[in-house]
This record gives structure tokens, sequence and C-alpha cells, in this order.
């Protein structure tokens, strides 16, 4: 016992380590630079590694209440739900614990590799459980490691640990072989497991467990036997989704951590056939011939979902097993024989699934599993995922075709040719999986040595916050920000007041821009050459300076330049949006705020740190051709002003500390963008006049 025990062990490590070395090699360009390369930069990769950078400074990695991010949406921060880090606690709770050791992007990237070595070693395991050889086994890793749709996955660190599917086949064959409760609380220990890696992976796992269950009773006799298994093995796989699902009623789960997808996503992302059986367009070989015609059918999909190619040799090894499960069954092992039935079933059901839904059917919409599936789980709204569940059952089929092929090599040389005749075959097809599957992972990416300049800049200014232009939400403002360690005022905070700041500041060359700025703590500004793509209008280039309020640090060669914020504070920080649409540019670039509010009625925020009097002035433009009247107000005063064309508006107004309202009125109310009054050109600044309206007082704390 204890020498099978040692011979076990000793081949896991074994597989181990091949498994890593293989991943390594696979990654090398990736592997030589740990710390510093990041793969398929332009994607959502570098959010991730901003997350676990921000984890570390925003109080660690937590399950219950909320977090209040300070270093974006800076200086006021805003309040987000930790419900999600239930969802991919196995895969990044380990990454957050290793970011204080080798940093956020060795540790994504740590976690990444680690994903693609367990998945091979899982599918190992599940191919030698089932009876085959060692070297049959080694294909099947071989083959779950390098298959396109797990090559693609780069982005994602959480979806590429696909280990718990092989395992849980694994547990559903080793309770159907001997059922017992230890083995049944497997199933429900590696489904929860599923659901702790991926929300995804979970509601596979569950799936998948009927489907086994239900392919497994093909092969077994007696209404007894059938009930029996089947109940327990789904009793098990909901056991391990109901601890999840109680913990994440706790934690408040809900439609902010991801529940609230469209019905019209699992129609775009469903998987095409043709996507099965069509190398990648990366591919080492055939890419080159694929990647146009692919190019031009993404479905309104992109190729990170819609490569799904599972392999042709995959497909005849896996037809060969079955065709000869089916003519020579009387000869075949009848343990392997009864496991066909049930692998058979899971790549049915998850083909079925993997389908977009709706479609249509002589002109007939017919739902499909996938939009059924969306009715429970609106999450779910990448059906083509389902292509890896589908390579989950394929592997192994293929792994019994092979097997009989090179055992039937071996039965046609001479005993001492035997080994070797049989090795060949399955090293042949290591090859050719290897070539038709394969792409280079490491293609797309990106070095933080040596640091772009715009970035190394910002350590000529003054400690502060840090505004990037465009002012959104980019990926890319939170991966270098890992590497500057500056707190930015970008967000992706809708509706708060961070988010309010980005739709006011939008443009850092309008009058008094530069001001507001340095009132929220900004001192620095990194302009891209797309700085100013803030609206669906196509964007003016960057001018060559940015007015008397900043001063420029360094320019790099892409066009993306650092400046250093010079103005003095503006007394307040002024916002036009309660009431008002995101902001449109006029003519020249300024951004403009168009009074929509159906009501009439709309609002200017003000923030101040110290009371005082204040001019508020703005340029108005009534609706082309027509005059209208814009009514200032306070709570029991108003100011008239009549347009008849764009005009400055100004009133004084005695501006409580704290957070303040202004009100702005007209009638008729508008009927849309078109038939409103467009605000731009907001500043503030104090004045000695005679007050003629007082702001309305919300708060005593302005926010900053």
């Amino acid at each position: 016992m204890k020498s099978a025990r040692a011979r076990i062990a000793l081949e896991a490590a074994v597989v181990l380590l091949v498994a890593t070395a293989f991943v390594c090699l696979l990654f090398w360009r990736l592997v030589v630079d740990l710390g510093s390369t990041l793969l398929e930069p332009a994607s959502d990769a570098p959010a991730t590694i901003g997350w676990l950078y921000a984890l570390q400074r925003e109080g660690g990695y937590h399950l219950f209440g909320t977090t209040h991010h300070t270093i974006t949406g800076a200086p006021f921060g805003w309040d987000d739900s930790n419900a999600l880090n239930i969802q991919w606690l196995i895969p990044y709770y380990p990454a957050f614990l290793l970011t204080k050791v080798i940093g956020p992007l060795g540790a994504h990237n740590v976690i990444l590799l680690s994903g693609y070595v367990l998945s091979g070693a899982a599918m190992y395991l599940l191919v030698r459980y089932i009876g085959c050889g060692r070297l049959v086994a080694a294909w099947s890793g071989l083959v779950y490691i390098v298959f396109p749709w797990h090559l693609m996955r780069v982005p994602h660190a959480s979806l590429v640990h696909l280990e718990f599917l092989p395992l849980l086949l694994v547990a559903l064959i080793a309770a159907a072989r001997r059922p017992t409760w230890t083995r049944f609380g497997l199933i429900a220990a590696v489904t929860l497991a599923s659901w702790l890696t991926s929300g995804y992976f979970g509601t596979m796992a569950v799936i998948t467990t009927g489907a086994f269950a239900l392919g497994f009773l093909f092969t077994r006799s007696g209404p007894a036997p059938r009930g029996r298994f089947f109940v327990l093995a789904s009793a098990s796989a909901l056991a391990g989704t109901f601890v999840v699902a109680a913990f994440a009623r706790t934690v408040g789960v809900g439609p902010g951590a991801g529940l609230d997808r469209r019905s019209e996503d699992v129609h775009s992302w469903g998987v095409q056939l043709h996507e099965l059986v069509m190398p990648a367009a990366r591919n080492f070989v055939f890419g080159r011939w694929t990647k146009p015609y692919l190019s031009t059918h993404q479905h309104l999909s992109y190729p990170v979902e819609t490569t799904s190619y599972v392999g042709i040799l995959t497909i005849l090894l896996a037809v060969t097993w079955l065709v000869l499960a089916w003519r020579t069954r009387p000869r075949l092992d009848a343990g392997k024989l009864a496991l066909t039935p049930a692998f058979v079933l899971v790549v049915l059901v998850a083909f079925l699934f993997a389908l977009p839904g709706p479609v249509s059917v002589f002109g007939i919409s017919v739902w499909t599993p996938s939009r059924f599936l969306w009715q429970v789980v609106p999450a779910f709204r990448v059906p083509s995922r389902w292509s890896i569940v589908v390579m989950t059952g394929l592997v192994p089929l293929a792994a019994l075709g092979l097997q009989e092929l090179s055992a039937a090599a071996g039965r046609h040389g001479r005993r001492r040719q035997v080994a070797a005749l049989s090795a060949s075959v399955v090293v042949a097809a290591m090859v050719v999986s290897v070539v038709e599957l394969g792409l280079d992972p490491t293609s797309s990416r990106l070095s933080t040595h040596p640091e772009p300049p715009e970035y190394a800049a910002l350590a000529r200014t003054p400690p502060g916050i840090v505004a990037e232009y465009p002012l959104t939400a980019e990926f890319g403002d939170v991966f270098w920000q890992s590497i500057h360690h500056r707190r930015l005022l970008n967000t992706s905070a809708f509706g708060t007041p961070a988010d309010d700041a980005q739709h006011a500041l939008v443009n850092p060359g309008t009058p008094g821009t530069a001001q507001q700025l340095a009132l929220l703590g900004v001192t620095a500004i990194v302009t891209h050459a797309d700085a100013l793509r803030w609206s669906a209008a196509a964007y003016r280039p960057n001018p060559k300076n940015w007015g008397p309020g900043y001063r420029l640090i360094d320019r790099a060669p892409d066009g993306a330049s650092t400046w250093q914020v010079v103005a003095h504070p503006a007394p307040a920080f002024v916002v036009a949006v309660s009431g008002f649409a995101p902001p449109s540019a006029l003519g020249d670039g300024t951004p403009a705020f168009a009074l929509v509010s159906p009501s009439g009625v709309a609002y200017i925020t003000v923030r101040a740190k110290r009371a005082g009097l204040m001019r508020l002035a703005f340029d108005a433009d009534p609706p082309g051709g027509t005059q209208r009247t814009l009514r200032v107000a306070d709570d029991s005063r108003e100011v008239r002003f009549a347009l008849k064309r764009r005009a400055r508006v100004s009133v004084v107004v005695d501006v409580p500390a704290g957070v303040s309202l202004v009100l702005l009125k007209t009638d008729p109310a508008p009927t849309s963008a078109e038939d409103a009054i467009v605000l731009s050109r907001l500043e503030v600044a104090r004045t000695t006049d005679a007050a003629q309206l007082r702001a309305v007082q919300q708060g005593a704390d302005p926010g900053f």
C-alpha cells in the first residue's frame, strides 16, 4: 500500500514538474521578465492588475460590505460592493497574498501560469483515472493546456483555471464506481470550488453533473441504481451550489455584481459551428489562412470569445473510440465502455448550451438552452464558453481512442518494438495537436521597463492627484498607477461625485478647468494623443499648450505629454450634472451641457471648503432660431435672463461651506437635447459684489 502511494505521489510530482516546464517554455517571454511583462495590454488584464494593487491600499480582500476606494476617483472616492470577491476567491485571494511579495503584475502572472499547469495536470489525472497509460494522459494534459480558447484567455487569469472541471468528472466517476457519502461529498466540494473560481464554472459544474449522471445511467440495469446515482450526484452538486448561494446572499450579491446582463448578448456571443472546426486566427501554421475569414465573422463578438476550435485530431480520435466501442464492445474494457455514454452526453449537452439563443428555424424564433439558462442565471451571457466543457468531455473520449490506436500499433510490431511503436503513435499525436491547436500566447505584450516617459515625468511634479486624459475609465490608467503610485482622478463609478468631476473636467484646455483641478488637489495631468476623446463625436487633436494653468514637464514620442498644474485653486468646484445631458462638444471642442430635464428644472452643484460670495458665470445658448428665458434661482429668489443667442450669464451667489445647489429653470421644458438650452464654460470666482442668490445647502462636507 505504501509502495503504491509512493508511486502515485512520485507520478504526481513528475506531472506537475513537466507541466510547469512546458508552460514556462510556452510562455518563456513572460517567464524571463515575470514582474514587468503584461500580456494582452489592450484587454481586461490591466484592470485586474490595478485592482490587485488597490486591494493592498484600500483595506485588503474582503467578502462582506463595501470598500471605499480612495486611490481612484480622487479626491472624492467611491463605494463598491465586495460581493464579487466571492466569485473568484480561489484564484485571486492567493494573488492578493502574492501581491504583498512580488507586486500585482508578478502575482497576476503567477496565477495565470499556474492555471495552465493545474488544468493540464487535472486532465492528466482524469485520463489516468479512466484507465489510459501515462503517455496518452500526457497527450491529454497537453491538449487541455494548448487548446485555443484556453490560450486566448490570458487577459482573465481566473478563467484560465479549468482544473475543477476535469476534477469534477473524476469525482463523478469515483462515485459511480463505488457510491459512498465521501465520494458524493467530493462532488459537492468540487462544485463549490468551481463556483468560487468563476460563476460560469459553477453553472457548468451543476449542468455537467446532471448530464454525466444521466449519461452514465444508460449503462446501468435496474431502476434502483439509476435513480440512486442520479439523485445523489445531482443533490451533491446542488448542495455545493446552495453553500455558495447562501454565502452570496449574506454578502449581498445582486445586480451590481454583474447579474443584470442583456439577453441580446446570449445571441451575439453564442458559438458558431465553423468556430469549432476552424483553426484559430493566431495558430502557428493555419492562422494566416483562417484569420481573414474569422476576422470578418465575429457576429458582434470578439476573438477571445469566438476562438472555440477543439481540434480535428481530437474529434477524429473521439469518433474512433465511439466506432470501436460500438463495433467491438465484447473485447473492450467494460469500465471504459460504461463511461462512454456519460462523456458523450456531457459533450452534447455542452454543445447545445454553447449555441446562440434564440435561433431561427424556418422563420420561427426558437429558444435554445442558453436562452433558457439566461432566464435562470442572467449573468451567464457568453454561451461560447461552454466550448471548454465540450473540450473537457471530448478529450477523455479522444484519449480512449488514442489508447486503442497506440495499442493496435504495438500489436503489429515485434516484441521489442511494441513499446516504441505505441509511444510513437502518441508522440505523433502530440506533435499534430500542438501544430493544429497551438498559438503564441505572448505575441501581444507590454513591458514596464523602461517606464513610459509620460509616467516617469510624474516624479518631477509635486505630490498629489493625477488626472489622465481622456478623462474616462481606462484599464490602462489603473495599470500604470501600480507603477507610478499616484492617486487618480479617473474612475468607473458612474453616478458618483467622482464621476461628476469627470463630466465637468473632460477638456483640460477649457477656461476654469485648471483652477478646478487645482482645487481638487490635482498637481499633474497626463494627456495622451487622444486626450479629447470624451464624446461620441470625432475628437480634435491636442493643442500645443493647454493654457496658462499648466507647465509642460515632458513630451513623449507617441504624442503623450505630462503637465504640472500651476493654476491657483478655484474657490469652489461646480458641475452641471443633475438635469443635464452628458457633455457634448461644441465646434471648438468645448464641452457643453444640454438642460434636458423634462420638468425644465436642473441644478448646478457647488462644493466649497469655505463659505463666501462667488460669481457663477457660464455661456448659455438657446436652441437654434428660438428665444428662451433662463431663470437662475435659489429656494426663494430668481434672476431671469432672456436668451436670443449665446450669452454670458453671470450671477453672484452666497455659497455656504459644503455641498449646495443653484437651480436653473426654463419654460417651456425641453422635449429633447436639440430643444434644450446648452451651458458651457462654467466658471466660478470670488467677488465682493452683493449677493443675488444664496445657494441651497445640502450638506456641510464638500466631499474633498
